[in-house]
């Protein structure tokens, strides 16, 4: 009975609409608004369905969704003075992929619109979009209201290219409610709610979902879909650490495409790069293995030829390869020649070869534009793509030419110092003589003379430079949605070291600190719902990114490989994983003798040096999370030390 009432109901209102023409679509919903238990205020003055009542549909056409709502009002009112109190609808929608409406919480993605009814017949009429900013607005929507002696018509038009945004667009369905607001005096206000849930402005699990279906964009991400396997989306920024991204809690940055992707998938707290240096930690990513055996100690080095690298692997595996943006194996950017420069990789030549030379503000958007590009090719499936940004990186040119970069417009509004800021009295001879002139002169000994003002602008646009990169990644993840790649794509974003961020006093890399060694790794696939969001357990590391890419692909990962796959993990988070990670230093190729070694276990990490007088460290992280108490010298701790220092010199050996 209901549909049919529906039917009849779609024809008196399309035959009195002037703006929008009769598509004969299936409905996405048909639904009344009719008894007491809808109203969410004003229960003691409703007198019945006359009085008002309401009933609503979906149309679903080629190019956008059309609701339409009838109002059935005894006495309609609009213009009223009290504009809380004006006759209307109120539209709440939460445009959220499924993976984030668990959280029942009124954010980007979930908003408000108002629509009332302005006085004559027929009207385009204004919506009012709240919260209001451009996040929660859809810019293309347009409504066109109706008056008749007691009641009015209310439709909204959202077209798909408006609801495809980064992130907030309906895959096949989304979830709405609907609010009918009555004032038939001053005195007097009545409001009716789809779902009758008083609070459901602010409540979105209390929307109802609906299923929307463009039939176009489905069968074409139907056409691309291999579960068998996977696309893969590699994304790297250089020099990012951890915590220099809002997902894990930094409230001096905003990174809303890296947060996006973080709530897609996994987040992991404990990562650790194989070693604090560019290169080094590079070579490990492509390979599964530490830099001592990549042959890849020290920046600018090529890793051993005999090892097959991710792409090699992934190209015998029957993907396609394709590598974007900066290598630093040995070359920063590599251009082909006739032939592949990257072995086991296409490689995407973006910009000239004088123009790489530049900073990361300057490579890494043609960068994002070239690999948008290679997405709207149609790259043949299945295929693994890396993005190698530079960014933040640009921090290193910060003590030399401070002039180049914008300061805060309150420098007061910078960053705080961390807690951790000093540098600790009992520090290593090692990291002492990293400090000096000639020894990463470019960054960190030019730092030992900031002020704690310089320290909190070196923070300031350390951040900024984040920002930047993660507009960049916003564009690759808007277009593998556009493509319909996005269900059937696992992303891996990380990155190659981090950044001592002001902590200790340091600037740049070659850090044992978990400033510099612990990166941000997250691990999405849009069409597949982990366990868990993030996992503060498991120790992993750089080398571990290629076995969990093989593991998830199917191809069979070389025995010689150091890494471990994070699936099991990944699918079951109770599951064991390793005990120790290990990570290395070596920072000055003239001076091999120069080297750390890092182990972390449970909650204590070790480092020991090739020389000095205090050449250990020994921190518990959980106690003493900014690593400012050394504990490798008290009695108390030696079993402890010397149980890592033999685990350390077996890994060694």
């Amino acid at each position: 009975m209901l549909r049919n009432t529906a039917i009849l109901l779609v024809l008196f209102l399309i035959s009195s609409c002037t703006t929008y023409q009769n598509y004969d679509e299936e409905k996405s919903f048909v639904f009344e608004i009719n008894d007491s238990s809808q109203i969410a205020i004003g229960s003691d003055s409703w007198t019945g369905t006359d009085d008002c009542s309401a009933m609503a549909y979906m149309n679903r056409t080629e190019t956008g969704l059309l609701l339409t709502i009838r109002v059935q009002d005894d006495s309609v009112r609009t213009g009223n003075e009290f504009s809380y109190m004006n006759d209307g609808v109120e539209i709440y929608m939460d445009l959220r992929p499924p993976r984030l409406r668990k959280k029942n919480a009124y954010e980007t993605g979930v908003f408000q619109a108002v629509v009332i009814p302005l006085p004559g017949k027929k009207n385009v009429a204004p919506i009012e979009w709240f919260p209001k900013n451009y996040k929660s607005e859809v810019t293309g929507a347009t409504a066109w209201t109706q008056l008749f002696d007691s009641s009015y018509v209310v439709q909204l038009y959202l077209p798909y290219s408006s609801l495809k945004r980064n992130h907030f667009w309906p895959r096949t369905y989304f979830s709405i409610d609907i609010a009918i607001n009555d004032a038939d005096s001053v005195n007097r206000e009545t409001q009716m709610m789809w779902r009758g849930k008083a609070d459901n402005w602010n409540n979105p699990l209390n929307f109802e979902p609906i299923t929307v279906v463009d039939e176009k964009t489905e069968n074409q991400r139907a056409r691309k879909k291999k579960p068998d396997s996977p696309n893969i989306l590699l994304i790297l920024t250089d020099q990012q650490t951890m915590k220099a991204m809002s997902a894990y809690g930094n409230p001096y940055i905003h990174t809303p495409n890296m947060d996006a992707l973080a709530d897609a998938g996994i987040r992991f707290t404990q990562s650790y790069c194989s070693s604090p240096a560019g290169s080094p930690s590079r070579s490990s990513l492509v390979t599964g293995m530490y830099p001592h055996q990549t042959g890849v100690n020290y920046n600018g080095e090529k890793p051993d030829s005999s090892l097959q690298n991710m792409g090699q692997l992934f190209r015998k595996g029957g993907y396609r390869t394709v590598w974007g943006g900066k290598w630093q194996l040995p070359d920063d950017f590599p251009h082909t020649t006739g032939q592949d420069s990257i072995p086991g990789f296409d490689l995407v030549n973006f910009l000239s070869v004088e123009k790489t030379n530049g900073n990361g503000s300057d490579t890494d958007p043609p960068l994002a534009d070239a690999m948008v590009k290679q997405l709207q090719r149609h790259p043949d499936e299945p295929w693994l793509m890396a993005v190698s940004f530079q960014n933040p990186h640009d921090i290193g040119s910060l003590a030399q030419k401070p002039s180049a970069f914008l300061p805060a417009v309150n420098p007061e509004s910078t960053p705080a110092l961390p807690f951790n800021h000093e540098i600790s009295p009992d520090e290593p001879r090692f990291l002492k003589d990293l400090r000096s002139p000639g020894n990463n002169a470019n960054t960190l000994s030019l730092s030992q003379k900031f002020s704690p003002q310089d320290w909190r602008n070196y923070l300031f646009q350390y951040y900024r430079m984040v920002e930047k990169v993660d507009k960049e990644i916003g564009k690759i993840i808007a277009m593998l949605e556009k493509q319909g790649f996005d269900e059937n794509t696992l992303i891996v974003f990380t990155s190659t070291h981090g950044d001592g961020a002001a902590s200790h006093k340091w600037a740049g890399e070659f850090s044992p600190y978990d400033e510099v060694m612990k990166v941000p790794l997250v691990i999405s696939w849009f069409g597949k719902r982990f366990n868990t969001e993030v996992n503060h357990r498991h120790l992993v590391s750089g080398i571990d990114i290629l076995p969990t890419l093989l593991d998830y692909a199917g191809i069979s990962a070389p025995s010689n490989l150091q890494g471990q796959s994070l699936k099991s993990i990944i699918e079951n988070p109770d599951t064991s994983f390793r005990e120790f990670l290990y990570a290395e230093i070596a920072p000055d190729a003239e001076h091999p003798e120069r080297m750390g070694k890092m182990v972390r276990y449970r909650n204590y990490k070790y480092v020991q040096y090739s020389y000095g007088s205090l050449n250990e460290q020994l921190f518990d992280l959980k106690a003493d999370p900014g690593e400012m108490e050394n504990l490798a010298y008290q009695a108390k701790h030696k079993e402890l030390k010397d149980y890592l220092n033999s685990q350390l010199n077996q890994w060694k050996r």
